[in-house]
């Protein structure tokens, strides 16, 4: 049995389609039946269902940018932390002089003192910084590792095709 809706009269302005699509938006939310929101901004029901599908493709446009724009981001937190990991690890192997000799009233005797400059090998601290980057960044963009049985190591090298070490996954735009 159909409901009378007491419709609008005449074409929606671009104002008002706006407007209406916040509250049909809101109701829909809420729960409210396609036919509720219709008798309540007195527009037919097949109106408001192309609305939702419109906000529905809008929502789902939004919701793409946001991801996309919060992979930016932290790709870039990534970048920079992983230039400052090269950046320490290279500090780290630089060779460090020191001063060494007998103090006396706080301060070195100089007759004793000599110049001692001592080669570094570098913090693997900093190396394990950079590893941890590449991964977070490998799992951002989506590429899984294949792992290798070191079992058959060996079988692998003798064979003729080579495996890629990566797996590309492409996203499939037909939605």
């Amino acid at each position: 049995m159909a409901r009378d809706v007491k419709k609008r009269s005449g074409r929606r302005k671009k104002t008002e389609i706006l407007n209406d699509r916040v509250t049909i938006a809101e109701m829909y939310l809420a729960g409210h039946t396609q036919m509720e929101i219709a008798m309540h901004l007195h527009l037919s029901q097949s109106t408001i269902s192309r609305d939702i599908t419109i906000i529905h493709k809008e929502w789902q446009e939004s919701t793409l940018l946001d991801f996309n724009d919060a992979k930016a981001r932290e790709l870039a937190r990534i970048d920079k932390l992983e230039r400052e990991a090269w950046i320490a690890w290279e500090e780290s192997k630089s060779a460090k002089r020191r001063i060494t000799g007998h103090m006396s009233e706080g301060e070195i005797n100089k007759n004793n003192a000599r110049v001692v400059t001592e080669n570094q090998n570098g913090d693997p601290r900093f190396l394990n910084q950079i590893e941890r980057c590449i991964k977070l960044r490998i799992a951002i963009f989506g590429l899984e590792t294949k792992k290798i049985d070191h079992t058959s190591l060996g079988e692998q090298l003798r064979s003729p095709v080579i495996l890629p070490a990566v797996t590309l996954i492409e996203d499939d735009d037909s939605d």
